[in-house]
């Protein structure tokens, strides 16, 4: 779903494999990493050339179902070895001496992650790495354990893209009935800008 509605390409039709008491009334019981991943990246070319029309940039926005966040890198931890601190360390450019010991060189990948982002904000996702081939921005909501706050958040966006559709569809009927007028020349000689202008002028 978008703000102009619902994206008509799509279509993935999955035929469950559970038995009908297991079933939910939402696909977590088919839903895998590999069919996820398959279907959304089919829709990144249909995601950017519906963007690209309309002169907006692209993006999706995905939940933290598990499905959506397989990590293709991330980094490392106190049970890592040294020397691959030591790399990811090097590949971001942070002074490091390979003749430094494993605490303090977790000492500067700790200072490194609470300066840049986070170990969320250094993990590399596939479907990200996958969305910026073709210019699609993947945004995330963010991470909760309390699944009825998580709810509230995502009615949030619906409700916001309830008005942003609203409103858009106002803004096109407007601009629909004034070229209707224009083109049945109730307006005579003059813009539909000209004649609103007299009508403010003459009320005031």
């Amino acid at each position: 779903m978008s703000e102009y509605g619902i994206i008509p390409e799509p279509l993935n039709v999955i035929i469950s494999k559970v038995t009908v008491g297991e079933q939910k009334e939402d696909y977590h019981k088919d839903m895998n990493t590999v069919m996820s991943e398959q279907f959304i990246v089919t829709m990144f070319p249909i995601i950017k050339s519906l963007a690209d029309a309309k002169g907006r940039p692209a993006a999706l926005m995905l939940d933290n179902a598990p499905y959506h966040g397989r990590a293709i890198s991330t980094p490392p931890t106190t049970t890592s070895r040294k020397a691959d601190i030591l790399s990811w360390l090097e590949d971001r450019n942070v002074p490091v001496s390979i003749s430094e010991s494993k605490p303090v060189l977790l000492n500067k990948l700790n200072r490194f992650l609470k300066e840049n982002g986070g170990r969320l904000g250094n993990t590399v996702f596939y479907l990200d790495t996958e969305a910026a081939k073709y210019g699609v921005e993947i945004i995330r909501t963010p991470p909760s354990t309390d699944a009825a706050a998580l709810y509230r958040h995502v009615d949030n966006y619906v409700d916001e893209i309830r008005d942003i559709v609203r409103q858009k569809e106002a803004e096109d009927a407007d601009e629909k009935s004034d070229q209707e007028c224009l083109d049945a020349g109730l307006f005579g000689d003059s813009s539909f800008d000209e004649v609103l202008e007299s009508d403010v002028s003459e009320e005031f």
